[in-house]
């Protein structure tokens, strides 16, 4: 019974996901059901190089021929941003750095209750410096 389907960060990356994606788009088209979606490449990219990749350009057009298709790059990638403005490698580590460190994971983990004891990842104890729930 939906009338919208969204699909965030859409990529297709093999033949199996191509085929699937192929039915799976005819078939909600077919119904009238509206597709949204994200994805850092245009349609004209999507798999591109991949196997048999001219079984799935017929699914290209149709979601060009169904869709609106909307730039919204700006140029300016803000995730990316923030990591180049961030120091991420620190070196030597000294006390200024182990500071620097405390103060981030604080701001990070919004100030909830943190621990020191090691966790269980896979029946293994890891040791932290630190971690919250």
């Amino acid at each position: 019974d939906a009338v919208v389907i969204c699909f965030d960060e859409f990529f297709v990356s093999n033949v199996t996901d191509a085929m699937i994606l192929s039915d799976l788009f005819q078939k909600l088209f077919d119904r009238g059901i509206t597709l949204v979606a994200t994805s850092n490449i245009a349609p004209d990219g999507l798999y591109k190089n991949g196997i048999h990749r001219d079984r799935f350009l017929p699914t290209i057009a149709m979601l060009k021929d169904k869709c609106t298709i909307l730039n919204v790059d700006a140029g300016i990638d803000y995730r990316l941003r923030v990591l180049k403005q961030a120091n991420l490698y620190l070196s030597p580590l000294t006390h200024d750095s182990e500071i620097w460190l405390a103060k981030r994971f604080v701001a990070l983990t919004q100030h909830e209750t943190y621990s020191e004891e090691p966790i269980l990842v896979n029946e293994r104890l890891i040791e932290t410096r630190g971690h919250t729930e």
